[in-house]
């Protein structure tokens, strides 16, 4: 959006003043001024007198802001949205914001004595030029960063699951996996092993015949955010995916013991809860179900069934995550 046109009449007396709030996780209000000076090439300090009220808060598809500019002299107050992917691009945009408009008000405060020393009819004609023209200057750098496309943000995560289906008894597994995140969307591609579980085979024989099987499955899943607190700390989102892997078993104490493998692939889907921790770390849980296509069924000893996976498989997962702002 345009920022709304400055107030005249700004004496170069006093100083700026900023409030900044802004939830957790985000640069803080000394970054923020130092990102200003730096625009500036001066302290605020030395700024005009103005107040700036900046506030930032979480939407579903990342932050919004609002920027408010309150004059020393008596005059109405002006306003500014803005929004973007991350905390930290949002601030940019405000310190690129404050600067343009302190840049507005001194242009304001040099060209008021002309204004004084004109015919009797200029000042109720001439304050709308400068004040026309100054929103557009103003609209020039901070639209673009709400106009840009959504930045990608690559991360890495950890995770161990719970499963009930894939093998004979609930199962326990570890995995490892890499993530990109786009707005509200995230997507992920992890490798996970289903620890090794021991199955008995009724038979003769001491120690008893059974089988080792294990589970070990490539997934790509892909989550969107359906629901968020307002200060983004925590966040639902709905999930689906696909598995592509290898269920394997071992027989033991066996005439037929020979290493068997059979496909393993599934349709998977959930709800995730992520809770941010900081900028870049992030916990998440997921509840969800999976759904084999391929029952190929592990037999032991030429003729005995071991196992064959359940037709719905319950998954619940814990994980950590970093991303790259």
């Amino acid at each position: 959006m345009a920022l709304l046109a400055l107030a005249l009449g700004m004496s170069s007396a006093g100083a700026a003043e900023l409030d900044y709030r802004a939830p957790g996780g985000c640069p803080s209000r000394d970054e923020l001024i130092f990102r200003i000076e730096r625009g500036l090439g001066r302290r605020l300090a030395r700024a005009p007198a103005a107040r700036f009220d900046a506030e930032v808060h979480a939407t579903g598809s990342g932050y919004a802001g609002t920027l408010q500019l309150s004059e020393a002299a008596a005059g109405p107050e002006r306003q500014r949205q803005l929004s973007a992917r991350s905390c930290s691009e949002l601030v940019d945009a405000l310190s690129v914001a404050v600067v343009l408009a302190i840049g507005a008000l001194e242009n304001e405060s040099e060209q008021t004595p002309e204004h004084a020393a004109g015919p009797s009819v200029e000042p109720a004609t001439a304050p709308t030029a400068p004040a026309a023209a100054a929103p557009a200057a103003s609209d020039a750098a901070p639209e673009a960063p709400a106009g840009e496309a959504l930045p990608l943000h690559p991360g890495v995560l950890a995770l161990v699951f719970g499963d009930v289906g894939s093998l004979p008894s609930p199962a326990i597994g570890v995995g490892i996996g890499v993530g990109l995140a786009l707005g509200s969307w995230r997507v992920r591609a992890a490798v996970q092993v289903l620890l090794e579980q021991h199955v008995a085979v009724p038979g003769p024989g001491t120690p008893a015949p059974g089988a080792d099987l294990s589970l070990i499955f490539g997934a790509l899943s892909g989550c969107h955010g359906v629901a968020a607190r307002s200060d983004s700390s925590a966040e639902l989102a709905v999930c689906a995916g696909v598995e592509l892997g290898q269920l394997s078993g071992q027989g033991e104490g066996l005439r037929n013991a020979e290493p068997q493998q059979t496909l393993w692939v599934a349709l998977s889907g959930g709800l995730e809860g992520r809770w941010q921790w900081t900028q870049n770390l992030y916990a998440y849980a997921e509840l969800g179900v999976g759904v084999p296509l391929n029952h190929d069924q592990f037999v032991a000893g030429g003729s005995q069934l071991v196992h064959r996976p359940s037709n719905l498989v319950g998954r619940g997962s814990l994980g950590l995550g970093w991303d790259w702002q």
